[in-house]
Order: structure tokens, then sequence, then C-alpha cells
């Protein structure tokens, strides 16, 4: 019995071991220069996390989902003042100042 338990915990630990990706996108961005400002409700929107912060020297929101399939581009763009724009990544959207976008372009960069 004791060695059915110990092999099962071992299988969990690489399993979940296995399942990281190095983080949130948010970590990943961080990594990469985005500098945290304040965590932004991102529960009701269906994200996993959200921020404001700077990025590339630009005011930008930044939220993760759980997978690319539940970002919706057409609720952000729905709801975009005439200034910004949405940039996606995989499951990672930012919410950037319109126009060339530095920050923007260091999201498709991750």
């Amino acid at each position: 019995m004791r060695t059915y338990i110990n092999t099962t915990i071992i299988t969990l630990f690489l399993f979940l071991i296995a399942g990281c990706d190095g983080g949130t996108g948010i970590e990943k961005a961080e990594s990469d220069g985005f500098i945290k400002d304040q965590q932004l409700p991102f529960a009701m929107i269906g994200a996993i996390d959200g921020y404001s912060g700077t990025w590339e020297g630009e005011s930008v929101k930044l939220y993760t989902y759980e997978s690319s399939e539940k970002v919706s581009r057409a609720f952000f763009e729905s709801s975009l003042s005439d200034d910004k724009q949405v940039c996606i990544n995989q499951n990672i959207v930012m919410i950037a100042p319109k126009g060339n976008s530095k920050a923007c372009e260091a999201l498709q960069n991750l």
C-alpha cells in the first residue's frame, strides 16, 4: 500500500511539473520589461489575471486568459476609446495606445 501511495504522489508531481509553462502571461511580460502598477478587476471578464502598468514607456493594461480560445477580441474592441488598440498574443490581451505601439511589438515578441 505504501508503494502505491508513493508512486501516486510521484506521478502526480511529475504531471504537475510537465504542465508548468513558466508562469502566467503577466509574469512572462514582466521578464520582458513590463512594470506592474495596479491589479485590475479581471474575473468579471473571464480572465485569470490582469494588471495595469508600463511597458516600453507606454501605459498599458494586460489580461491573461486560460487559453487563446477564451480571448474575445470583439469584446475588447467594442469597449475601447478612440486612442486605444487591442494587441493579442496567444492568451495575453493588451490594451495599448493606438498607433505604432512599442508595447504591442514587445507583446508579439514574447
